[in-house]
């Protein structure tokens, strides 16, 4: 399946929802999480207003984000921080049919229990 609201987001090559192999961070997922965890929880401005970003990103073939679409919103400091973070981390690509494809991937970054 591919990504319908694709070029409404500015993307010109087709972005996949399912592709046949799913992308994932090049030095692992506890880097991944890490990495996001240290970027929040140092910064004290983090602290203040909502709690969570849901972020939809797509990787592209070359395994870099080519694309960052927050679905919320957190205070604009900490949320600058976590797109920086999103893209300096390099991933292995998705691929559908053995060739490497745009991949549409989400997640909810919660910066602290309430």
């Amino acid at each position: 399946m591919t990504w319908d609201k694709a070029s409404e987001y500015g993307h010109k090559d087709t972005v996949y929802t399912t592709p046949d192999y799913l992308p994932y961070p090049v030095r692992g997922s506890k880097f991944f999480t890490s990495a996001l965890g240290d970027t929040y929880r140092k910064e004290q401005p983090c602290s203040d207003g909502p709690s969570s970003l849901t972020l939809q990103y797509v990787i592209g073939k070359e395994g870099k984000i080519v694309g960052l679409h927050p679905r919320s919103k957190l205070n604009s400091f900490c949320e600058q921080l976590i797109l920086q973070t999103f893209e300096r981390i390099e991933f292995v690509p998705g691929e559908h049919n053995d060739k490497p494809v745009n991949v549409l991937m989400a997640i909810t970054i919660v910066t602290r229990r309430n």
